[in-house]
């Protein structure tokens, strides 16, 4: 049924009330901040970094090092039989993204032999088999058996659908606020964090400003429920650099602008302030947060608060 798939975006009071029974599976994410749908995570498969949620499930992988939750997915597939080839052609679209055409830079940050694997197996399903080699250089060379939208490599894949996904030509600062947004708590507070496909200044001129954007974080942000809104830009490449802002809502928890305000501290003194887990979680590693920090230094912007990031820093 259509109604069985709920995105994290979607659920809200009324729709948690209808499947307070159901049992729930997790997929690209392993922890589930609802209270009465947490106790029903039967199953996660995820490839992000592990929040240790949701311990107790009966089917549980995390595999930070997988480029894409759906070569997770895909192998289950596969071992329950071949999937159909649109099914096949879905996955694959996913991981083209994910592991950003299969890139050599890119081998080890935002891909492993796992992705190369589950890659292989989906192009043969699609019905473009092949036997003998199976390496990364042959799946980046491998004709897809049909074009998406004129592309028939997987790199071709990865740039068609990036030009689309990054083409927020006719969005204004809130839609670019929904467009690729989490939600997540931690001590006591839900924070909200976006990822702006735009450059900071381009996102900041489309709410008319820094006093705009303000205006329209702090809307967002009580929309949402949360108590803090972060919003992350695209690189620039004029600078060479990301924007990050971040505004409490107007009616956040108590204490939020003192914890916010820790939290800029410990990102300003980075590494230094990095705790052990993170210092050799892999993310943090190949992005050198380990050795050269976020690069930020906090300052008021139009109300909110903003600094410059690294380059290489994701949200």
């Amino acid at each position: 049924a259509s109604d069985a798939i709920v995105f994290a975006d979607d659920l809200s009071p009324d729709v948690v009330a209808t499947r307070s029974g159901a049992a729930l599976a997790l997929t690209d994410h392993n922890r589930l901040d609802w209270p009465v749908l947490g106790e029903n995570v039967v199953s996660v498969v995820d490839h992000h970094r592990d929040e240790r949620a949701h311990l107790d499930a009966a089917d549980r992988e995390v595999d930070d090092a997988a480029g894409s939750a759906s070569s997770l997915v895909a192998e289950r597939m596969f071992e329950a039989g071949e999937p159909d080839a649109d099914v096949a052609a879905l996955l694959l679209a996913a991981l083209a993204v994910d592991c950003r055409g299969f890139d050599p830079a890119e081998r080890g940050k935002k891909f492993s032999p796992r992705d190369v694997a589950a890659a292989h197996a989906l192009l043969d399903a699609m019905g473009s088999r092949v036997d003998a080699d199976r390496s990364e250089d042959a799946l980046r060379s491998r004709t897809l058996p049909r074009a998406f939208d004129g592309a028939t490599t997987l790199p071709a894949v990865a740039k068609v659908l990036f030009a689309a996904r990054h083409d927020t030509s006719g969005l204004d600062a809130s839609q670019l606020l929904d467009l690729d947004y989490k939600q997540a708590s931690a001590a006591g507070l839900q924070i909200g964090a976006a990822s702006i496909l735009a450059t900071y200044g381009d996102f900041e001129e489309r709410a008319g400003g820094a006093e705009g954007l303000y205006a329209a974080m702090r809307a967002k942000a009580a929309d949402r429920g949360v108590d803090v809104l972060v919003a992350m830009s695209q690189v620039d490449k004029a600078t060479g650099l990301r924007g990050l802002g971040y505004v409490a809502a107007p009616d956040a928890k108590a204490g939020a602008a003192d914890a916010f305000a820790a939290v800029e501290r410990g990102l300003e003194a980075a590494p230094a302030s990095l705790p052990e887990d993170l210092r050799t979680a892999s993310l943090f590693v190949q992005q050198d947060i380990v050795g050269a920090g976020f690069g930020v230094a906090f300052a008021d912007r139009g109300g909110l608060r903003y600094t410059a990031v690294r380059a290489a820093t994701s949200r």
